[in-house]
C-alpha cells in the first residue's frame, strides 16, 4: 500500500524503487541524523514495556498486553514492526519459563545486573564495597514489591465488605494487628483498578 501511494504521489514514471542490502550496524554508522538509532531505541522501548507488563503486571490479561503493544508499535513505528512485536510477544508467552541468565552469563557483575535489573556500573560499584553475596541480597531486597497499608473508610464501606471484595478479586492482604480498619497488601495496582 505504501509503495503504491508513494508512486501515485510522485508519479509512476518518476517512482524508482531501490532495495539496499546492508547490515543495520553500517546503516546506523552512516546515518548523520541518527534516525536508525532513534527508531531502534523506540522499538526496544516498546518491547521492554510489553515484557515488563507480561512478567510483572499479572492483573492485566496477556492478550490485552499483546494487543495494546502491537497497536502501539503500529502507531509509533510501522506495520512491519507491529507484526514483529506480535510474533515476539506470542512466542514469549508460549515458552514455559524465562531463560536463566545465571547459566548463560559468566561475569558476576553482568549476571547480577541482568538478573536484578540494575545498571552494570552500579553493580560494579557495590561489588567494590561488598562481596557478590551481599550485593545479590541488596538487589533482591530492593526488587521486593513493597507492601501498602490501606485505611478503610467505614463511612463508605464496612471492613467486612471491603475484605469480601478483595477476596472475590483474589487480592492477597493481611489484617492489621492493631487496627481493625487497616489492611496490608502488596497488590495496590489491582486494588486501585477495582475502584
Amino acid at each position: 500500500k505504501e509503495r503504491l501511494l508513494a508512486s501515485e504521489l510522485v508519479g509512476h514514471d518518476r517512482f524508482i524503487e531501490v532495495f539496499v542490502k546492508c547490515p543495520i550496524e553500517v546503516c546506523i554508522e552512516r546515518d548523520p541524523k541518527n534516525l536508525y538509532k532513534k527508531a531502534l531505541n523506540k522499538n526496544k522501548t516498546i518491547l521492554r514495556l510489553a515484557f515488563y507488563e507480561l512478567i510483572f503486571l499479572k492483573h492485566i490479561p496477556d492478550y490485552a498486553v499483546v494487543n495494546e503493544y502491537v497497536n502501539l508499535a503500529r502507531k509509533k513505528s510501522s506495520q512491519q514492526f507491529a507484526r514483529q512485536v506480535n510474533a515476539i510477544l506470542r512466542n514469549f508467552l508460549r515458552k514455559e519459563s524465562l531463560p536463566d541468565p545465571v547459566k548463560r552469563i559468566k561475569d558476576t557483575a553482568q549476571q547480577i545486573s541482568t538478573v536484578y535489573s540494575f545498571p552494570l556500573w552500579l553493580v560494579k560499584r557495590w561489588l567494590s564495597f561488598w562481596g557478590a553475596d551481599e550485593v545479590r541480597l541488596l538487589c533482591a531486597a530492593l526488587n521486593t514489591v513493597p507492601e501498602f497499608d490501606l485505611a478503610i473508610n467505614e463511612e463508605k464501606i464496612s471492613v467486612k465488605d471491603f475484605k469480601l471484595q478483595l477476596a472475590e478479586k483474589k487480592i492477597k492482604f493481611n489484617q492489621s494487628v492493631n487496627f481493625k480498619n487497616i489492611i496490608t497488601t502488596a497488590d495496590l495496582q489491582t486494588v486501585h483498578s477495582c475502584g
